[in-house]
């Protein structure tokens, strides 16, 4: 499976909304994982990753690895 994330940092607020998005806050070593899209209104896109996994978990272990302060929204992709 596909999966785009999107890494959110500090400074605006634009987000699209998306049922199937998976959030996870990344604090040096620590992580909170919820079902959703990223709602802080503090936070802007960075960046947007393409991620191959073979599911859902995967994506989540490589966002936890990223060991720094953001929060990445992951969403799947589509293969039409």
């Amino acid at each position: 499976m596909r999966y785009a994330l999107l890494v959110y940092g500090d400074a605006g607020s634009a987000r699209p909304s998306v049922d199937a998005a998976t959030t996870v806050e990344v604090d040096g070593s620590a992580s909170s994982i919820r079902d959703g899209t990223a709602t802080a209104a503090n936070e802007a896109l960075e960046s947007v990753r393409i991620l191959d996994a073979d599911t859902l978990d995967d994506a989540i272990e490589f966002a936890e690895r990223l060991r720094r302060t953001v929060t990445v929204e992951i969403r799947p992709v589509s293969e039409r």
